[in-house]
């Protein structure tokens, strides 16, 4: 699948042009389907799939659905996107306007974070690992915060949003932060936003630590990390897989965290940033790494 050449459409700075046509045609003498696979696992909104394209580059290709064709939403929304750069986001490769209108992301090998904790066939992700997430996902919040203006309005922290590559660096996808509705929308305001992200980014602990859905079981968890006896049970909460192949002072450390974020996040501005939480996370990571040298 080429770039389009000048004219084709309407050109977009930092972004690439594609023709998905061009795709559809690479393997369109054989019966399968393989080289372009809806991905059932439907971790972002809308229809996604697997591609190859005729340059080598693997992607993932997401149809748009624009609600407002006439505005100029899709190509404000597709700058805005093209304008991240992030170890910890999941790279924007391109765009389609062909036919309908795609965007094209890097392909992440080890699908989602909420695939990899609940599916029972998955290898479950060792303290460490869970560990190093949390860190990853709080340097991308911390570039989403204080490096976008305006920030991401609709951003959603959850497993389902984060994906893993091939060398498991966790990756938070922004798509879903997109509205392709012509509104323009601004923060209401930007300290209940920052508390949003704070308490979404302490139930994703909650999940890591727990390896239970927050979807279905967030009732039950946030009175558990708000008791002031919480760590008196905090080893029975630990998710199974881990057995107690983890660190009792990093749990009790990451609790905190989560509990500090939750309550924080509830409760109008919060009274520290996301990058407070990235420095401790990073310190544990390095005195974990410290003992395994």
């Amino acid at each position: 699948m080429g770039a389009r050449t000048e004219g084709e459409s309407k050109s977009q700075p930092y972004c690439r042009a594609f023709a998905v046509s061009q795709a559809l045609h690479l393997q369109g003498d054989q019966a399968s389907d393989r080289w372009l696979q809806q991905d059932n696992r439907k971790r972002l909104r809308g229809a996604a799939y697997k591609a190859q394209f005729p340059d080598g580059l693997v992607g993932v290709v997401k149809k748009v659905r624009v609600l407002a064709p006439e505005s100029d939403a899709f190509h404000r929304d597709l700058q805005f996107l093209a304008r991240l750069h992030h170890r910890h986001l999941v790279g924007l490769r391109g765009f389609s306007e062909e036919h309908d209108r795609f965007l094209v992301f890097d392909y992440m090998e080890n699908g989602s974070l909420r695939e990899i904790i609940h599916d029972p066939l998955r290898t479950p992700l060792t303290w460490r690992a869970r560990l190093q997430i949390a860190t990853d996902v709080a340097a991308s919040l911390e570039y989403l915060c204080l490096f976008c203006d305006p920030p991401p309005c609709n951003l959603t922290v959850s497993a389902e949003n984060i994906l893993l590559d091939g060398n498991s660096v966790a990756k938070l996808s922004t798509f879903g932060s997109m509205s392709f509705d012509g509104q323009v929308r601004e923060p209401s305001d930007e300290e209940d936003l920052k508390g949003q992200i704070l308490f979404q980014f302490g139930a994703l602990i909650l999940e890591l630590v727990t390896g239970q859905s927050f979807g279905s079981q967030g009732a039950d968890l946030l009175r558990w990390i708000q008791r002031a006896d919480f760590s008196h049970s905090m080893n029975q909460m630990v998710d199974s897989d881990l057995g107690n192949a983890y660190d009792s002072s990093e749990l009790k450390s990451l609790l905190f965290v989560a509990r500090l974020c939750i309550k924080t996040g509830g409760r109008g501005p919060p009274s520290f940033s996301i990058s407070h939480v990235l420095r401790f996370l990073q310190s544990k990571v390095n005195g974990a790494d410290s003992r395994e040298m």
